[in-house]
């Protein structure tokens, strides 16, 4: 008889620990969940980062060729007043 409640008690404390490890896997399980969609999240985030990084580049670029356009436009308007002042000497 004592031998089977021993038994018992050594199933019960057995029954006990595989209760508080299955509480213990399901936690990691939410975490595991937690972080997948953390991830997931993150993964969006750096997709949006390099859309907008690409469009800063296109935005660069254009105002590069824009500025390109503006000097030569400005050095055509410096080279016209100098042919001017060439052709007209009384012009300051």
């Amino acid at each position: 008889m004592e031998n089977e409640k021993k038994k018992l008690e050594d199933i019960m404390d057995s029954l006990a620990e595989l209760a508080g490890s299955a509480e213990k896997v399901a936690d990691m399980e939410k975490r595991l969940s937690k972080a997948a969609d953390n991830a997931a999240q993150m993964a969006k985030r750096i997709a949006s980062l390099e859309t907008e990084n690409e469009a800063l580049r296109n935005d660069r670029a254009m105002l590069r060729k824009f500025r390109g356009e503006a000097n030569a436009m400005l050095n055509g308007i410096l080279l016209a007043i100098a042919k001017l002042k060439c052709r007209n000497a009384s012009i300051n």
